[in-house]
């Protein structure tokens, strides 16, 4: 986070809860990978998420079930 002061980033990609929240307190503006990939389908790159996120769960990262349906809602699939 040191370089994203030096950069003075305007947005960090950041999905560990500790670091994210530790972003926050030092004022950054934080997303997830999760969030890009919502921001993408609302701005016409992708069609679904669904695929996207489930192709990352094959790959071995974790997103818990609670998050995986909160995504999908919001993405109204």
């Amino acid at each position: 986070m040191i370089l994203g002061k030096e950069l003075k980033a305007g947005l960090l990609i950041i999905d560990d809860y500790m670091a994210r929240e530790y972003a926050k307190y030092l004022d950054f503006n934080v997303i997830g990978t999760l969030g890009i990939i919502l921001s993408a389908k609302s701005n016409g790159l992708v069609r679904q998420v669904k695929p996207i996120i489930d192709k990352l769960i094959t790959n071995g990262i974790y997103i818990s079930e609670k998050l995986y349906l909160q995504v999908l809602k919001i993405a109204e699939e």
